[in-house]
């Protein structure tokens, strides 16, 4: 899923993951696919139980300065957060499935319901079966 990302000339400023060891292990294979170096990578605890609206917390924190962050995290957590800030179209974000969103905000602190536009959905079971 790195690679279709690296084709796709995704250059993550941040990528954010949940601690447990199968986010964090795909975290770590995505961000050397992406030239990004793994001990950059942030472990947020907060991100291994979340919901909506921790999520949503974490996000506020983000640094205006990035423009392109990965969230790797745990389900339904991670759907319902994708369908909370676009038009809530996906029904299952599956392991290692990549929702992209793209926003017209100005700061990480706007996000809001529906501010968002689902980009894409890749699923690994249309690549590997």
């Amino acid at each position: 899923m790195g690679k279709i990302l690296r084709d796709q000339q995704i250059r993550p400023d941040l990528i954010m993951s949940s601690p447990a060891l199968r986010a964090m292990t795909t975290a770590r294979v995505i961000a050397g696919e992406l030239m990004y170096e793994p001990a950059n990578i942030i472990s947020d605890e907060s991100l291994y139980n979340a919901d909506v609206s921790s999520m949503m917390r974490i996000a506020a924190l983000i640094d205006d300065s990035l423009t392109t962050v990965m969230i790797v995290g745990h389900n339904p957590a991670i759907t319902l957060f994708a369908n909370t800030l676009t038009d809530g179209s996906i029904q299952n974000i599956p392991t290692c499935g990549i929702a992209s969103l793209q926003f017209q905000i100005d700061s990480w602190r706007a996000l809001t319901r529906g501010s968002g536009t689902l980009e894409f959905l890749e699923k690994p079971k249309k690549y590997f079966r």
